[in-house]
């Protein structure tokens, strides 16, 4: 027996690091980094960087990963959002809001329209076996094709593992598309 609201949150490992496509944003700009042909990982734990460069490279193009829950829902979201000074201004589905910032502060799962100026955003969270740590990398991209590939994919394997994603091991590859 658990205590509610503490012991009943579900399943959750650290955080250790994030794999993005860009570049990191240039400083005193909101702009985004450049798009880089390689994947480019990030840790506050330098020990992290250090393992990731040492095992997989410091620009590579494939990265050998699993992914650590069952479901799509647990491993994958993509949103629209809004970020502000204060933070996460609203979340939604492009209709309504799933998380709002009220004028008070507080943020909130009541549904409201969306009120606008929000752009996509996705996270893939992944373990990476080379890294011998039990702890996620959350793979960031706000690339329309990249949340489509990501989510159909997902899908697919879903159908394949008969629901057990986390069986699967994966490699994700940057590689460069005309569109």
């Amino acid at each position: 027996m658990g205590i509610f609201g503490l012991t009943d949150q579900g399943p959750k490992f650290s955080a250790i690091g994030d794999l993005r496509e860009g570049a990191a944003k240039p400083q005193n700009s909101n702009t985004p980094g450049a798009e880089l042909p390689y994947w480019r990982f990030s840790s506050e734990d330098e020990s992290a960087v250090n393992a990731f460069v040492d095992k997989i490279g410091p620009k590579p193009t494939a990265v050998e990963v699993r992914l650590p829950f069952s479901s799509i829902d647990e491993n994958f979201d993509a949103w629209k959002e809004k970020w502000g000074a204060s933070g996460l201004s609203h979340r939604c589905d492009g209709v309504n809001t799933v998380l709002m910032r009220t004028a008070q502060g507080t943020l909130t799962r009541e549904p409201h329209p969306c009120p606008g100026g929000c752009s996509r955003s996705a996270r893939l969270r992944v373990m990476i076996p080379a890294l011998n740590r039990l702890g996620l990398v959350t793979v960031h991209t706000s690339s329309l094709y990249d949340i489509l590939n990501i989510s159909q994919n997902l899908q697919a394997l879903t159908e394949l593992s008969k629901g057990e994603l986390h069986t699967i091991p994966l490699i994700l590859r940057r590689v460069p598309k005309k569109i």
